[in-house]
């Protein structure tokens, strides 16, 4: 299994601004945050830096994002795509250009393996995970082993593939060791950081979040809709690591013990005839939405009652604390990220890695759960959720800048007249 990841537990988790004076600098801050994914709040890794941007702007932050889109320009690279080493290159030498404009650069990892001298850069620069690659990487290297087919494309770019994959690993240690502070979604994060890299002393954990009115809508959502039937949703893309070689097991096992239990799979990139086949399930038993907006997602947990997540590896789970704030529970396998999610609700609610029959009968618990339980339990998710605003995340963030800002050097004034 992943002993790098399996063998960790959540540690402590880091405050960011803790010893900080309240009395907050007299020019708000400039910030630049670097990322390798497109502007797109439909993709999850982006929304969540477009977010954090949009409440730093609204606590008067001036905040600039630079995406993969304007870092590339008209590169494409090959088949395989711009190459870890290719992408880094260029944020380094946009970001050289105007680096000197602004107080932080917040930039995912791997994304500035440089030192601030070669950025001409003095402020603070922040690295940031919403999923750490060695993580990711001993996955992708057990999936390989325990499901061949994963290995997917040609043999010959195999080799190339795994190059990439050691790269990438070494890009990103570099960006981070680099770093004057280093913010992760979750604690099992920050215990690597601290035994492998020695960077407990500057990394914060600091959870992902959701959009404050969206929290608010999915609070209120919850309110309103009828008691659900049996329904178990399944939110994130159809893959390995979400656990799609798991799910015909799960399912099978609880339609054996609840024959009437309904599945809801949504934003799976993956046509619904594709996973009734390999769930072989069909008609009302199995509602499939490849894709949908954000603002349509209250409606379609409407009749959820319990959400499931047989993920192998997250950053966080926004879709775990998506159904949270619409106070419907979620049965996780006990990995980072949903260890900060479900985890503060109720431990039961994570099952050991892998453990399909485990998995399925605590799925089952839940959708039998008397309704006074059942309403308590989703108060005490929407309870959790609220604490993952990013109207609150980002002040935590903003604090964070600012204490290692005034450890570094004080504010540089503010030259324009």
């Amino acid at each position: 299994m992943f002993p790098s990841i399996l063998a960790l537990r959540s540690a402590t988790v880091a405050t960011a601004g803790g010893g900080a004076s309240d009395k907050l600098p007299d020019r708000p801050l400039r910030v630049l945050m670097v990322m390798h994914m497109v502007a797109s709040r439909d993709l999850g890794g982006a929304r969540v830096q477009l977010e954090l941007a949009d409440e730093l702007r609204g606590m008067e932050c001036e905040v600039r994002v630079l995406a993969r889109d304007e870092i590339l320009g008209d590169a494409r690279g090959g088949r395989l795509g711009v190459s870890p080493d290719a992408f880094a290159a260029a944020a380094v030498r946009r970001v050289r250009e105007i680096a000197h404009e602004y107080d932080v650069i917040d930039a995912h990892q791997g994304n500035l393996p440089v030192s601030k001298r070669r950025l001409r850069f003095d402020g603070l620069v922040v690295t940031r995970s919403v999923g750490l690659v060695p993580f990711y990487i001993d996955f992708a290297r057990e999936a390989r082993r325990r499901w061949p087919k994963e290995a997917g494309g040609h043999v010959l770019a195999r080799p190339l593939r795994r190059w990439r994959s050691r790269r990438a690993l070494k890009v990103s240690k570099r960006s981070l060791r680099l770093s004057d502070l280093v913010i992760v979604p979750n604690a099992d994060e920050r215990t690597y950081l601290a035994e492998h890299l020695g960077l407990g002393d500057r990394t914060i954990v600091i959870g992902l979040g959701i959009e404050h009115r969206r929290l608010q809508r999915l609070i209120a959502a919850s309110r309103e809709r009828d008691p659900p039937g049996r329904v178990i949703a399944f939110i994130g893309t159809w893959d390995a690591r979400k656990g799609a070689h798991d799910w015909p097991a799960i399912i099978a096992r609880v339609r054996a013990l609840v024959p009437d239990a309904s599945f809801t799979f949504l934003g799976t990139h993956v046509p619904a005839a594709e996973l009734a086949r390999t769930l072989a399930v069909s008609g009302r038993t199995l509602k499939v939405v490849p894709s949908y907006t954000s603002d349509e997602l209250a409606g379609l947990l409407a009749d959820v009652r319990v959400g499931a997540l047989p993920s192998y590896i997250e950053g966080f789970g926004i879709g775990v604390l998506e159904k949270m704030a619409a106070g419907i529970p979620s049965v996780c396998y006990d990995v980072p990220g949903p260890r900060e999610t479900m985890g503060r609700v109720d431990r039961r609610l994570l099952v050991p890695l892998g453990d399909t029959q485990a998995f399925a009968e605590r799925l089952v618990e839940l959708l039998e759960l008397d309704e006074a339980s059942y309403e308590l339990l989703g108060k005490r998710c929407q309870e959790v959720a609220a604490r993952f605003s990013w109207h609150v995340l980002a002040r935590t963030t903003l604090e964070a800048y600012r204490d290692r800002l005034r450890a570094l050097r004080p504010l540089k004034p503010d030259t324009e007249a």
